[in-house]
């Protein structure tokens, strides 16, 4: 049996090998250009986009669990409407 992380990072391989053959194309074109022809590429701008998705899941990973205990402190919660009918209808969240 395959375990989980494998399974999770199946998916990710197309879009890794095709983000991988465009920057290796914009490295290549990088290297036989001169200064003066510094436009942006698809690979950077990738790979930029990749960079702040990262940065974006870490720093909501990371502060979800200090402003929960914020909120929970101040009072400042919500219910979960699909709860409804169960016994922890009136849990906080």
């Amino acid at each position: 049996m395959l375990s989980p992380l494998i399974l999770s990072i199946v998916p990710l391989l197309p879009p890794t090998y095709i983000l991988y053959q465009i920057l290796s194309n914009d490295f290549n074109r990088i290297a036989r250009t001169t200064d003066s022809d510094s436009s942006s590429s698809v690979g950077a701008q990738l790979l930029l986009f990749l960079a702040l998705g990262i940065l974006g899941h870490v720093g909501t990973y990371k502060l979800i669990p200090n402003i929960k205990y914020y909120m929970l402190k101040r009072g400042i919660c919500g219910k979960d409407l699909g709860k409804k009918g169960t016994k922890s209808e009136d849990d906080d969240m």
